[in-house]
């Protein structure tokens, strides 16, 4: 499966089965993780892929990643490498974590969603645990997408929810019934969270906020909880103290309202775009400067937010550095090279903007 995701000839079948060929990836390496055949899994650099043979669990991970990659859906990819989420996926204790962020990618960027969502209602009715916990991950994380109401209904949410209630596994039913939780499931929450957020807001507002961390981490959970409904005007409020935020001394949270001020372009709703897409013009300029910031990892989410969100006059520099940041290793590719080899990131799979840059 590693070679043929690299298989210019076999891409079409790649995307066709791309749904089912991921749950296939996940249930196998949660079985390996189980048996234990992750020999060398963390034991791996980029740059020195070709070195030596691929472990089972190694192998499996590397063509998971490569999965979004060759189907050109390489944000996916990306946006859980920014998080470092693909270690998660190297431990069983953090494996589930793994999925979660995972699935809540897909949702943000509307990858396949529907295909993933038909194929996890599948796997929830295997007889294997495995498949049923990789199939509730998926289901539970998809109720807070906007687009999920496009093909399945209330109905039809409450009843995967209602299945996973009755599966003999504990952490299915867990997950089930934090699913019902949702404000899909359950409007009225939103009120309530919508209220818990002018709460945050107001520690926003002090010169000195205390534990600014810890306040962008509940906002941003508040944020991808409240994504079906928006937060309408409230994102305007949020963008503008997160700017300030940009210039704070400490990298963490410099990163941290970045990262977070790109999630909440999305918060707003189209009502609220015109507003918004303002707002982030005047973020301009100081992402720029943080191109040049001493931190690495604030550069590396600058270039990305710039990316993913496109903003104006940056977008077309920041998609060859979000690129070259984020290229994932294959067999006889080195990171730092953008090649166009038989069936190796051709120039399908490279956003066309990238494509006229780089002349490929």
């Amino acid at each position: 499966m590693y070679e043929l995701l690299y298989t210019q000839e076999y891409k079409p079948a790649v995307q066709w089965a791309f749904a089912g060929i991921l749950l296939v990836l996940l249930t196998q390496l949660h079985y390996l993780l189980e048996l234990g055949m992750v020999e060398g899994i963390s034991d791996y650099q980029d740059d020195v892929l070709d070195s030596k043979p691929l472990g089972p669990g190694r192998m499996c991970l590397e063509a998971l990643k490569g999965l979004f990659w060759t189907t050109d859906n390489w944000e996916v990819f990306a946006h859980l490498k920014l998080l470092k989420a693909w270690e998660l996926f190297e431990h069983l204790e953090t494996y589930t974590e793994g999925v979660t962020l995972l699935a809540r990618a897909i949702a943000h960027y509307d990858c396949e969603l529907k295909a993933i969502l038909g194929q996890a209602s599948i796997s929830l009715k295997s007889t294997e645990e495995r498949d049923n916990i990789v199939a509730i991950l998926f289901i539970t994380e998809f109720l807070n997408s906007p687009n999920i109401s496009h093909f399945a209904s209330r109905r039809t949410m409450n009843n995967f929810l209602s299945l996973g209630l009755k599966n003999p596994n504990q952490l299915v039913q867990a997950l089930s019934l934090k699913g019902f939780s949702s404000t899909l499931m359950q409007p009225e929450k939103e009120i309530l969270l919508q209220n818990r957020l002018l709460e945050l807001l107001g520690s926003f507002l002090k010169p000195q906020p205390e534990d600014p961390m810890g306040l962008m981490q509940v906002l941003g959970d508040i944020l991808h909880h409240l994504s079906v409904q928006g937060i309408g005007a409230l994102s305007l409020k949020i963008a503008q103290h997160l700017l300030a935020l940009f210039e704070d001394e400490r990298a963490a949270v410099r990163g941290g309202a970045i990262f977070l001020f790109g999630d909440v372009m999305y918060s707003g709703g189209k009502k609220f775009q015109q507003p918004l897409e303002t707002v982030a013009f005047q973020a301009l300029v100081p992402l720029l400067f943080h191109l040049a910031d001493p931190c690495p990892e604030v550069i590396t989410r600058t270039v990305w937010v710039a990316w993913t969100y496109q903003l104006q006059h940056m977008a077309q520099v920041m998609q060859a550095m979000a690129l070259e940041a984020f290229q994932p290793p294959t067999p006889g590719h080195r990171p730092g090279s953008i090649s166009a080899g038989p069936g190796r990131h051709s120039v399908q799979t490279i956003p066309p903007a990238l494509a006229c840059i780089t002349g490929l």
